[in-house]
């Protein structure tokens, strides 16, 4: 018998062995969410297409993960973006409950790859590494509903990636909004935190307020005048929450400026509202 069949022949019984204890690794799964024990199992986070791959792992699961965590760092300090790029791929299919995986994968595609010397940063292959960022953070998403980290920072790709003008008119063309977009993430990510966490009430004020000089410039008053009112209350729900400390005194006169800001806004955009209601009437 060759070395090839033999090989296939062990690596076939592995993949046979791992897969029955499938249906003991899902009876333990059941007894642990009747007893209040786990909130469910990691192989419910996996795709049909992955399960196979983690289960024939087994026990070799945690040095597999350790060991490409120990290649993808390496390669990221290299600067060797493709490569990174792929390990962390790799990381996030046997983790896909980490949202730091998708967020520094994403990041690759997004700031590294994107901006890669091989290619200018404005032409098509870049938008298209962006775009692909922005789809692997909505994966992750759809793998971690309930992380607040993942949605703010998808999020602040659309708005920071928004302000260049290049970027700005793509998005428009796929028929998103970089602002709105960016307001609705951090916002989600804002409802998502815990209520004394203040740095996401504070970002999603700013991106209310952002809102707020979009609607006006486009002439939905109406809307302007709401989205500073909200504006307000996420700032002021942040301000609540912030340390007691003397190294945070900066960061609360800071808050306090940008009331009085958003407190003469709200009252332009109310006298405007009003005009505009007299004028109806």
């Amino acid at each position: 018998m060759t070395q090839v069949k033999k090989a296939g022949i062990i690596i076939g019984v592995l993949i046979i062995t791992f897969t029955s204890f499938h249906f003991l690794l899902r009876e333990i799964d059941r007894y642990k969410l009747s007893s209040g024990l786990s909130e469910g199992s990691t192989y419910n986070e996996l795709l049909p297409g992955e399960f196979i791959g983690t289960v024939a792992l087994g026990g070799f699961r945690a040095a597999a993960i350790n060991f490409l965590w120990i290649r993808a760092v390496d390669a990221w300090e290299k600067k060797v973006w493709y490569e990174a790029l792929t390990l962390y791929r790799l990381i996030s299919k046997l983790q896909p409950r980490l949202s730091n995986i998708w967020i520094i994968n994403a990041w690759n595609m997004i700031y590294n790859i994107s901006v890669d010397h091989t290619h200018k940063e404005l032409d098509e292959l870049s938008w298209k590494w962006i775009k692909e960022g922005i789809d692997y953070l909505n994966e992750g998403i759809s793998r971690n509903p309930k992380s607040p980290e993942l949605h703010f920072y998808l999020g602040w790709v659309y708005y920071d990636k928004g302000k260049n003008q290049y970027h700005h008119e793509r998005f428009l063309k796929e028929g998103e909004h970089p602002v709105k977009k960016a307001c609705r993430y951090i916002g989600k990510a804002a409802g998502l935190a815990s209520p004394d966490y203040y740095f996401y009430n504070y970002w999603y004020s700013f991106m209310l307020r952002e809102r707020a000089l979009l609607e006006e410039s486009e002439g939905n008053i109406s809307d302007a005048f709401m989205s500073v009112c909200d504006s307000i209350d996420a700032l002021q729900t942040a301000g609540k929450n912030v340390p007691q400390h003397s190294d945070f005194e900066q960061f609360e006169n800071g808050i306090e400026a940008r009331l009085k800001e958003l407190t003469e806004l709200k009252a332009q955009l109310e006298k405007t509202r009003l005009a505009q209601i007299d004028e109806k009437g």
